[in-house]
């Protein structure tokens, strides 16, 4: 009986002929990780100064820091993205990052909208231990 190890990484890599074939040796796979660099780095030099300029002006603290966090989430997104079409076969774990960062995103913007509800904790707990809930019209 002949042993023979697990080829599936082998077996999934993908030959691809180029997009024009007369004019380039440039795949679609190739042509994706291009668009993902170019609109990536769109995305995090926009995001980053939009995060530079709430640090520089932290005149809210309460409020910008939760902003801070949401805004980084375009960084780790793009960053993610463009790590996915490289490294397609290990796309999975770049997707756990992304995940966790987006679970800590959206708790952020929840606080962020408790924040612009009642600034300070205890007027928070007052705001929502007195808020009735309506029905909704339909």
């Amino acid at each position: 009986m002949v042993l023979q190890c697990n080829s599936t990484l082998a077996e999934l890599s993908v030959h691809e002929d180029p997009l024009w074939p007369a004019h380039s040796t440039i795949t679609f796979h190739g042509f994706g990780i291009g668009l993902s660099a170019i609109f990536g780095l769109i995305s995090v030099l926009v995001s980053f100064y939009l995060i530079f300029r709430h640090a520089t002006h932290y005149l809210v603290p309460n409020q910008q820091r939760y902003i801070i966090r949401v805004l980084l989430m375009i960084p780790v997104y793009a960053m993610v993205s463009f790590l996915s079409i490289i490294y397609y076969k290990h796309a999975v774990y770049f997707q756990v990052m992304r995940d966790c960062y987006e679970a800590f995103a959206i708790s952020s913007f929840f606080t962020l909208m408790c924040e612009y509800v009642a600034p300070g904790l205890h007027e928070q707990k007052k705001y929502f231990r007195t808020l009735e809930p309506v029905n909704w019209f339909w």
